[in-house]
């Protein structure tokens, strides 16, 4: 069946979920941001190892990139730095990662995010748990050509399904 997905995507020039470097196999223990420009693309210009960058087809047709960090009970830091495209609107999304159980079923798994810095200035005045379908989101005003250093720290939290 996973071939079959891969190959379709393939043919029609979509994507899918590629697994994370090994340092963030385990996708129950992943904070996730997402970004979305009103306009243009975002690209990835640098990530540390231990983050993952997609664009996936299935995310406004890969404009918008999926950025996914090796979490852990303990506290961790994550850093990359991202190009806007264009000039507009930058959506920011922090949420857990998409876990579903053998019924299909979304699970929740939460991660807290302490801190969430863009280009050294602070988005979060206090610490936020989130899970895959109960994201906090931000919208912040980019140029084109524009480069956002993106800091957080994060950590894997009890409840839902943990």
């Amino acid at each position: 069946m996973k071939l079959r997905l891969m190959l379709l995507a393939t043919l029609i020039g979509g994507s899918v979920w590629a697994a994370p470097t090994k340092a963030t196999a385990d996708r129950q223990n992943l904070a996730r941001i997402d970004v979305l420009p009103a306009e243009g693309t975002v690209q990835l210009v640098e990530k540390a190892k231990d983050v993952s960058w997609e664009q996936p087809r299935w995310f406004a047709q890969g404009r918008g990139g999926v950025l996914q960090f090796a979490a852990a009970p303990e506290s961790r830091e994550g850093s990359c730095k991202l190009k806007a495209e264009a000039e507009g609107m930058l959506k920011i999304w922090l949420l857990g990662p998409d876990v579903r159980g053998e019924d299909g079923k979304k699970q929740k798994y939460y991660v807290e995010f302490a801190e969430l810095n863009i280009n050294g200035k602070p988005l979060l005045t206090e610490p936020v748990k989130v899970w895959h379908d109960a994201p906090k989101i931000f919208s912040l005003p980019v140029k084109a050509g524009e480069e956002l250093e993106i800091t957080a720290k994060y950590k894997t939290v009890p409840g839902g399904d943990r």
